[in-house]
């Protein structure tokens, strides 16, 4: 790759990024895209070295073919944790590098609203609301609940930090389990059904892979 390498920012809104790369590498050659359709001739035009690339317009038109079969494409990074919309790629040629754990916290408190959600019925307050009835409903506190977390890396332990925190029971599961701080439990995939019966919530913090599709049905 070279020192200067050409760089394409393909998001549904590349301008708050480029406008932050353009101040901290004013010298970089980098080009915006914002649509499917228009990447792959991006690519071959400017003879992108680099993309930046987010799935904003769902999987079945992502341009995988232009990332990882060009021939001046060396660095593809991802602005997700999952890479399965990608298909298979060459090492040897492209090296290809996810987002994993950037957002995690902001996962993890959107996993821990809508287990209250859940637990305060806010939906059912909500729609009462709409209709001016301000009595009923039924809430359940979130203290004493359990929680199962599948998958513990960044985002995983971003959830259990926070279930911890307002009294949740916390069991996890992970490929190759051992104790972790602020898991009650830690097993293997093995046990998933059997954890499952014990869950009030079940939090999925793995990447689609084949090895996870279906994993909950």
């Amino acid at each position: 790759m070279s020192a200067r390498p050409t760089v394409i920012l393909h998001t549904d809104k590349p301008a708050g990024a480029l406008a932050v790369l353009m101040e901290t590498h004013p010298d970089l050659p980098v080009h915006p895209c914002d649509s499917y359709a228009a990447l792959p001739e991006l690519i071959e035009r400017v003879a992108a070295e680099v993309v930046y690339s987010i799935r904003f317009d769902g999987t079945p038109r992502y341009p995988r073919q232009a990332l990882v079969e060009s021939p001046t494409v060396k660095w593809v990074s991802i602005g997700g944790s999952g890479t399965d919309h990608l298909g298979r790629w060459d090492p040897t040629r492209v090296t290809v590098t996810n987002s994993a754990g950037v957002a995690a916290g902001m996962l993890a408190e959107y996993a821990l609203g809508a287990m209250l959600s859940f637990s305060l019925d806010l939906r059912g307050f909500a729609r009462r609301q709409q209709v001016r009835q301000w009595g009923g409903g039924r809430v359940e506190p979130i203290e004493g609940k359990t929680v199962l977390i599948i998958g513990l890396g960044k985002t995983g332990e971003a959830v259990a930090k926070r279930a911890e925190a307002v009294g949740m029971r916390t069991l996890g599961i992970r490929a190759r389990p051992k104790p972790m701080p602020r898991l009650d439990e830690v097993h293997g995939p093995d046990a998933l059904l059997p954890l499952i019966g014990r869950a009030d919530f079940i939090v999925c913090c793995v990447p689609l892979l084949p090895t996870t599709r279906g994993l909950l049905g």
